[in-house]
């Protein structure tokens, strides 16, 4: 008995269809004889889909040049192409098709991988040229810098491009480094964000001409804390470590949604302590990202500290932790027998002490303590949070300390020093622009910094990368009033790309980004 393949009518690819892999729509109808200018397509990312009558059918075999591709799922493009329900991602022909004359041909078969019967074998010819090589590229404006000052946590950045030969076709506003943020309006020239903290952040816009060609600008967003608001007192951006030791109160960042400022437990240190005040007051916990508070610290000396962290609860062995993070990704934990590299997810941190009494029992991983450490592998500014958990858990401050520090549970020692202060500053914005200014920027290398008072003024100039890092501290000292102090800073060893000159007073803190080209 023999069995034979059932015949289709009309099995044939009809046509080819040039499609944009960047956006995933058609550019033409692709046929016999046709030029393709990269001079004037849309991007030379470019698939090729074959289209079948009927629409669908077993599979479809490509020879692209002699290359041969099989797709047996509609649409049956030579690059190939991932389906979600209605939409389809395609694939770009890697490596771009070259300049010259390239040959198609496409056959339909009634069956998965060529097999089956066939249809006629669709044949073209056509060729690729590049006329695009005096395509001037686009330049993007990223808008002004901001600074911020908590509660106000959103504003708009106004960006614009310029193609001097074409015309603009596209904008797409990216976070490219800081802390979590919302971003509305992303592909449009104006970006709004909002739901920002505490930190420093780099927006990134990029413009793409009628050509494919792009161009990018950054604006650096400085977001300071609130000025002593929501209970707590505390205004201080980074703190100073100072021959291997951090001292900070809690109630130095202000609190944030379910943390109070309590007096209640006596013994505290400073102007009081901060408690988890999450739902009523029966015993409870949440899982970790809710109600952060973020500290900043300056490391001159790199190495290993130990963080240990004042504490109390009304429980001993439950509902007595909080949740903490190291975001730079550099925290272990260790006991004799072991090590854990807590990275920089949230861990739980617990202590074993009941009825509200401070403590400095500072322990992770249940039913096999570890002492919490925080590696600082090179100078510069690294971050603690801390995100509630139990009810009714007491934070009174915190230290971290490397083994040259001295006696450093000492209650009696006094907060570290603050690098600049948070607090609103109280000369209007365009003197603050005024106090700082760099050129050439961008630069190839070198960079004049300059800044000026109308007062005098102790301050500092640092350089930071873009992840945060200390580079270099070019100048710390009294400036007079109406000096213009002029600073050399020569980055030609540097990699290229953005850096943050922080501009550090006494009650006031201006930060402008450098550009290396």
């Amino acid at each position: 008995v023999t069995v034979a393949e059932a015949t289709v009518a009309n099995l044939t690819v009809t046509s080819f269809t040039l499609i944009n892999a960047d956006n995933n729509l058609d550019i033409k109808t692709l046929v016999n004889g046709d030029v393709l200018d990269y001079g004037t397509l849309p991007t030379r990312n470019l698939n090729i889909r074959a289209n079948t009558s009927p629409a669908t059918v077993g599979s479809v075999i490509f020879f692209l040049n002699g290359n041969k591709k099989t797709e047996n799922i509609a649409p049956y493009a030579y690059a190939g192409d991932q389906v979600s329900g209605n939409s389809i991602n395609y694939n770009k022909i890697n490596p771009a098709l070259a300049v010259g004359t390239h040959a198609l041909q496409a056959t339909a078969h009634s069956s998965a991988n060529g097999f089956g019967n066939a249809g006629p074998t669709n044949s073209i010819s056509f060729s690729v040229v590049d006329n695009a090589s005096s395509n001037i590229s686009p330049t993007a404006n990223a808008g002004s810098d901001k600074t911020l000052t908590l509660p106000t946590n959103s504003t708009t950045l106004n960006g614009s491009g310029n193609d001097p030969d074409g015309s603009i076709v596209s904008y797409a506003w990216t976070k490219h480094s800081g802390p979590s943020a919302t971003l509305s309006n992303a592909n449009t020239q104006n970006l709004s964000v909002s739901n920002l903290v505490a930190g420093t952040y780099i927006f990134r816009l990029t413009v793409t001409d009628n050509l494919g060609a792009t161009g990018s600008d950054d604006a650096v967003v400085v977001v300071n804390p609130a000025p002593g608001g929501g209970g707590g007192g505390g205004t201080c951006a980074t703190f100073i470590e100072q021959n291997g030791l951090v001292v900070i109160e809690m109630e130095s960042q202000p609190t944030v949604s379910d943390w109070s400022l309590r007096t209640i437990v006596q013994g505290y240190t400073g102007t009081g302590y901060y408690e988890w005040r999450h739902g009523n007051t029966n015993p409870s916990v949440i899982s970790a990202g809710t109600g952060i508070l973020t500290y900043t610290v300056q490391i001159s000396n790199p190495g290993r500290y130990r963080l240990q962290m004042r504490s109390a609860a009304p429980h001993r062995t439950e509902f007595n932790d909080v949740w903490v993070k190291f975001p730079e990704g550099n925290g272990v934990a260790t006991r004799t027998s072991s090590t854990l590299n807590l990275g920089s997810s949230w861990f739980k941190v617990y202590h074993n002490v009941s009825n509200n009494n401070w403590t400095w029992d500072t322990k992770t991983k249940d039913h096999d303590p570890h002492e919490i450490f925080v590696d600082f592998p090179a100078a510069g500014v690294y971050r603690v949070q801390f995100s509630g958990r139990s009810t009714q858990f007491k934070i009174d401050r915190f230290v971290l300390y490397n083994t040259s520090a001295s006696n450093p549970l000492n209650t009696g020692n006094a907060q570290s020093a603050c690098a600049g202060s948070a607090k609103m500053s109280e000369l209007a914005d365009e003197n603050l622009e005024n106090a700082l200014s760099i050129f050439p920027n961008p630069s190839i290398g070198n960079v004049t910094i300059e800044m000026s008072f109308e007062k005098e003024e102790n301050a500092s100039i640092r350089i930071y990368d873009i992840n945060g890092a200390l580079v270099n501290t070019l100048f710390e000292g009294n400036v007079d009033a109406g000096e213009t102090k002029r600073l050399d800073f020569d980055g030609s060893n540097l990699p290229k790309g953005i850096y943050i000159a922080r501009l550090i007073m006494s009650d006031k803190v201006v930060t402008k980004k450098i550009i290396l080209q």
